[in-house]
């Protein structure tokens, strides 16, 4: 099972006394500490009430929501749900998922306050996870948001699948061939067309929101070259897309550097799309191709599997080639 978690309000809700428990335990000197301590406890709030700001006052928890400081101190905190799963799969109380032989497996994945939890789809392993879940939320001052909380099984009777979700409060997905997380599929088996297709209706509500219809042709460029392709560089790196959306995706992409954001009215293309692709030094503007991107990404993560440091993400992938 896969237990998908989401936090409610994370930076809200943080302790501020944990927060000063865990930068000690982490070595922070109690000078630095004061200073970050300065940042976090000080700002005075006033709420907006139907558009006008109430009264100020002091913040007792939380962190502040748009302070580049903020999103490192969380992480820091998180980091010690990580180590306590860690320690829980070493001492054999919950099983992570091996993904292929001499490759340790995993129990959990966390990346700020997104957070899956990895692992045999048993009532004691929920029972464990529950309670390594509650005793860091109690500590944190956190809150799980169990409407937008998600359990995925697969090769599970359906009385366990019931059982874990009454342990865990949280409801299960039981019909699903992927889900979404942090913008890509996971899936029980290949990722299919149908996937893609988000990824190029975003393209296009990404052109119909852009009220620029007065740009010239250089300014189209632009925009597809800093904004519009780099929308696939992401989901690219990871997977490869099938044929059909690296069409629809181009067919987007040539659309938009001919007619704008006003594609009712046809208007010819001036140059062959070939010619357009081409490197400025031979007489193109240098748009990317996405069939050809979704490649070069592909063969690159393949060279850092190949090439980079032991990683665990590279021993598993090459233990299934």
């Amino acid at each position: 099972m896969v237990i998908k978690l989401d936090m409610a309000n994370a930076f809200d809700r943080v302790n501020h006394k944990f927060l000063v428990v865990v930068l000690q335990k982490f070595g922070i000197s109690s000078k630095f500490l004061d200073i970050v301590m300065a940042c976090t406890t000080t700002p005075w709030i006033a709420p907006l009430i139907n558009g006008r700001p109430s009264s100020f006052f002091r913040s007792t928890r939380g962190l502040r929501q748009g302070c580049p400081l903020s999103p490192f101190l969380y992480i820091i905190m998180v980091e010690l749900l990580s180590i306590q799963l860690e320690n829980q799969r070493e001492k054999r109380k919950i099983i992570g998922i091996r993904i292929t032989r001499g490759v340790k497996e995993i129990n959990h994945y966390v990346f700020a306050d997104d957070t899956l939890l990895i692992g045999g789809a048993s009532n004691i392993i929920a029972r464990w996870f529950k309670k390594v879940l509650d005793d860091f939320l109690y500590a944190l001052g956190g809150l799980l948001n169990n409407k937008k909380c998600v359990i995925y099984n697969w090769n599970t009777p359906i009385n366990i699948i019931h059982r874990n979700s009454q342990i865990m409060e949280i409801l299960v997905q039981l019909k699903w061939s992927h889900f979404i997380n942090h913008g890509l599929p996971l899936a029980k088996e290949v990722v299919k067309e149908k996937v893609w297709n988000k990824q190029v209706e975003k393209m296009r509500g990404k052109i119909q929101s852009w009220g620029m219809a007065w740009l010239n042709l250089a300014g189209r460029s632009i925009l597809i070259k800093a904004l519009l392709s780099a929308l696939l560089i992401y989901q690219y790196v990871i997977i490869m897309a099938s044929a059909n959306a690296h069409k629809q995706m181009e067919l987007i992409t040539r659309s938009f550097l001919w007619q704008g954001r006003k594609q009712e009215t046809k208007i010819f293309s001036l140059v062959r799309w070939g010619q357009v692709t081409l490197p400025y030094e031979k007489g193109g503007i240098s748009i990317r191709i996405p069939g050809l991107m979704n490649n070069a990404l592909g063969i690159k993560f393949v060279w850092r599997m190949i090439n980079g440091k032991e990683q665990w993400w590279g021993e598993a992938l090459q233990g299934n080639f």
